[in-house]
């Protein structure tokens, strides 16, 4: 996925004695039977949509439904290619409580019917074992849900494996197919620290990912892999790589690699600007008009860089696998260009639209760290290899 996905902000409406909300979100909390699940709803004055998970699974499951005064169905779907349209396989019918709860029934395809019960989820009361992450923080006011979802994570380590001197713990959850790692030597005790929080937020986020994928023809799982990967290590820097291809509805599969870079020193993890600065003084990391114009500069100087390394590459060139021609001429494919490092210098990849989806990760555009020295920001103190 090439541009990181943003969470939705949710606006909590306070659930009044007239009915259920007639637009915003809530969160909440309670149980189909005796099974406890958590559930979202987001409402307009006309429809609603939502999604909810069995703590048990903690995967998304679609639903969508219309507010009729003081009660509300909310029905689960799926496509079936032998009728070639859309059928109810669940329903919730449930009305509001003046105190901002829900009660109701749930009905099965297959007919069992089931009360269900509902209350606001209180995320200032939840107990997060992971609290302290700056990005996973943010989402409890962000995604609550989200939030809720990785209080309710059962973490599992794996296998211990070695990369370029340094031992790498592998880790994932008991509800997903996520896997990372966090470093266990190599590094400054508070850098280690750093770098894996940064790491495990990142972990975090692909496992919310992957449970919150679902599309039309199936209302209970998506598609989507993920795979993490050491990219490089030296005294002074590092490298990690995530890759994943996803369906969870539209037109197209998506995937993409996201390259996380660190100052092995400091373990802060590092911007493209802390490297080099390709279009002048340093903007700042508030994506202001002033930062966006920097990078669309930078994109300009990318091309003239990698022209003169690459000429022949970086033209119009008939791709051996394709019937496609791959252009890397364009400077908006690399004003917001994933990076990372190398032993010879950073290696670039372009920000290519799916249309152009072969194109992606051309093998050529590295550049020397000979060439970065004319860029070097000098306000950062960062020893490249």
């Amino acid at each position: 996925m090439r541009t990181r996905w943003i969470w939705p902000v949710l606006i909590f409406l306070l659930l009044g004695r007239t009915g259920v909300a007639k637009e915003g979100s809530v969160v909440l909390v309670g149980t189909i039977g005796n099974l406890p699940i958590a559930m979202e709803i987001n409402c307009s004055n006309t429809r609603c949509d939502g999604r909810y998970f069995y703590l048990s699974k903690l995967h998304d499951i679609a639903c969508e439904g219309l507010p009729d005064g003081d009660s509300l169905t909310m029905e689960v779907r799926e496509w079936t290619s032998k009728e070639k349209s859309e059928t109810t396989v669940e329903t919730f019918a449930l009305a509001s409580d003046p105190d901002g709860s829900y009660h109701g029934t749930w009905t099965g395809k297959s007919g069992p019917r089931l009360p269900v019960t509902l209350h606001p989820l209180d995320v200032s009361k939840l107990v997060n074992p992971y609290r302290g992450l700056s990005r996973l923080d943010s989402l409890q006011v962000s995604n609550p849900l989200d939030y809720y979802r990785i209080t309710k994570l059962t973490l599992k380590k794996d296998s211990i494996t070695t990369c370029q001197g340094h031992r790498l713990q592998w880790y994932g959850a008991k509800q997903s197919s996520v896997v990372l790692f966090e470093v266990l030597n190599g590094y400054g005790a508070m850098a280690l620290k750093k770098i894996n929080d940064t790491l495990k937020s990142a972990f975090f986020e692909q496992v919310n990912d992957e449970l919150s994928c679902t599309y039309g023809s199936d209302p209970y799982k998506g598609d989507f892999e993920e795979s993490a990967s050491p990219v490089f290590f030296s005294e002074h820097v590092m490298s990690a790589s995530v890759f994943s291809n996803t369906f969870c509805g539209g037109a197209h599969p998506d995937w993409g690699t996201i390259y996380y870079n660190f100052n092995a020193r400091t373990g802060d993890q590092l911007q493209l600007e802390d490297v080099a600065l390709f279009a002048g003084p340093d903007p700042g990391r508030t994506a202001t008009h002033k930062w966006f114009a920097y990078r669309d500069s930078v994109g300009e100087t990318l091309v003239d860089i990698l022209s003169t390394l690459y000429p022949k590459e970086m033209g119009e060139t008939e791709d051996t696998d394709t019937i496609d021609d791959c252009d890397y001429s364009m400077p908006e494919q690399w004003a917001f260009a994933e990076w990372f490092f190398t032993s010879k210098g950073i290696f670039l990849s372009p920000d290519i639209p799916h249309v152009a989806a072969p194109c992606r990760d051309p093998s050529f555009p590295l550049i020397p760290y000979q060439i970065l020295k004319k860029y070097r920001n000098p306000k950062v103190k960062l020893i490249l290899p």
